[in-house]
């Protein structure tokens, strides 16, 4: 996930997020994404030239509905989550 994403790098830029999660994946709906989650409070954003760079808000263990959310999401999946 893109969340899981910024966790594992200090910032992306959502062509760099959408690298990372695959190009079949279209710009425009990686950076929809990332301005919900912005307009949730769960990353912020800096503007760098003409788009802007996200980073996490807090650690992704440390935002407890998001520790659930993704827990949730690896369970359908079939995965384990410490």
């Amino acid at each position: 996930s893109i969340l899981e994403l910024l966790g594992e790098h200090t910032e992306l830029s959502v062509a760099q997020a959408r690298e990372h999660l695959g190009s079949d994946l279209a710009h425009t709906t990686v950076m929809t994404a990332l301005v919900r989650l912005h307009g949730k409070g769960l990353v912020d954003r800096e503007r760098r030239g003409r788009s802007f760079v996200y980073t996490l808000n807090a650690p992704v263990d440390e935002i407890p509905a998001l520790r659930a959310a993704l827990a949730l999401a690896q369970a359908k999946n079939g995965e384990q989550h410490p």
